[in-house]
């Protein structure tokens, strides 16, 4: 019965995590970068933090150093990085994004700030549709008498309120989405 359990619970795991990529990936595409695959993702996140050679996105990747530098040489040949000499090893080259290959990381990291808005929104959501059930059914109502969509001070109220729940290291990004997508909160600031 555990290997069961055990084995449903990876099952979802992996499900989740697909998702969460397909999600990012579509968010990307979206952005306009029609070109690149989740796997590229991968190695702008080990590129963002730094330079590096083809035997460290490798190790990065998980991946053998020829499958490093195979994947290496179509993001060269799509403009998304270059190869410079490194500085202490003439052998070795350095893996560096180029401004386009930071504008996909920044499409991307836009993805995932977009994703976590919407998680945000729609756990608020269910939360309240959950608080009106215990009460009764206070949320029956006829549907003439409901509101045709909530309001944006009303959504930048529930995105903020959500945005409280998260840990603190995703607090503000959430916060900062929220105020992008819904205008100003009570501190004055754009709309």
């Amino acid at each position: 019965m555990e290997d069961l359990a055990a084995e449903a619970l990876t099952v979802a795991l992996l499900a989740a995590s697909r998702a969460v990529v397909d999600g990012i990936s579509a968010g990307v595409r979206a952005r306009g970068f029609t070109d690149v695959r989740p796997a590229h993702g991968f190695a702008f996140a080990r590129l963002a933090r730094g330079d590096a050679t083809i035997t460290q996105l490798a190790d990065h990747l998980d991946i053998t150093r020829q499958a490093a530098a195979q994947l290496a040489d179509e993001l060269v040949a799509k403009g998304y990085i270059e190869r410079r000499d490194h500085p202490d090893d003439g052998r070795a080259k350095l893996l560096v994004l180029t401004s386009k290959g930071w504008a996909c990381t920044r499409a991307a990291e836009a993805a995932i700030a977009a994703r976590h808005a919407e998680e945000a929104l729609a756990t608020t959501k269910k939360h309240q549709e959950e608080e009106g059930t215990a009460r009764g059914g206070v949320l029956a109502v006829k549907e003439e008498a409901k509101p045709k969509s909530p309001t944006r001070a009303q959504l930048l109220a529930k995105g903020l309120k959500q945005c409280k729940k998260q840990p603190k290291k995703k607090r503000a990004k959430c916060e900062a989405t929220v105020r992008r997508k819904y205008g100003s909160d009570t501190r004055g600031g754009k709309k």
